[in-house]
């Protein structure tokens, strides 16, 4: 899908010089969507085991239904916590990544009053993350987690 989506932009910008910008997108985005849903049915499955490992290592949020049951109860419960957290802390993140990428650029214009609004957003969004997320992720011993990540 991301080759499809590469090439597509790279041919459209060549032979469809005239179109507009926004159709440009659409077309590109619709292209690259359809060579993932193609890619995603053309291939073979993933085996169980490798989706299992990945799920209780990397615990997703989304619908994975029976992926679930490899873990136990426990567990489950701290994912469904986990998944919470991070739904909470979702917007605080979206707007730590905007503030993040327009306050150099506010600042190389000269917009120095927007530059310190944004920078207030980005500092509420900052206690927003550590709030709701960041307080909340489980201790890891990383000498233990690079032993472990030797031993597979």
């Amino acid at each position: 899908g991301t080759l499809v989506g590469l090439t597509a932009s790279i041919l459209v910008r060549i032979y469809a010089q005239d179109m507009p910008g926004w159709q440009q997108f659409i077309l590109t985005t619709v292209i690259g969507v359809g060579g993932s849903i193609i890619g995603t049915y053309y291939s073979k499955p993933t085996e169980q085991s490798v989706l299992e490992t990945f799920y209780r290592k990397t615990r997703p949020l989304g619908l994975w239904g029976p992926l679930r049951q490899v873990l136990n109860e426990d567990q489950r419960r701290r994912t469904r916590k986990e998944h919470w957290n991070d739904l909470l802390a979702s917007p605080f993140a979206f707007f730590w990544g905007v503030t993040i990428l327009l306050i150099p650029m506010q600042l190389m214009i000269g917009t120095y009053r927007a530059a310190a609004i944004t920078a207030g957003i980005l500092a509420l969004s900052l206690i927003g993350l550590y709030w709701f997320w960041y307080r909340h992720l489980p201790q890891v011993d990383l000498l233990s987690a690079e032993i472990e990540n030797t031993r597979e």
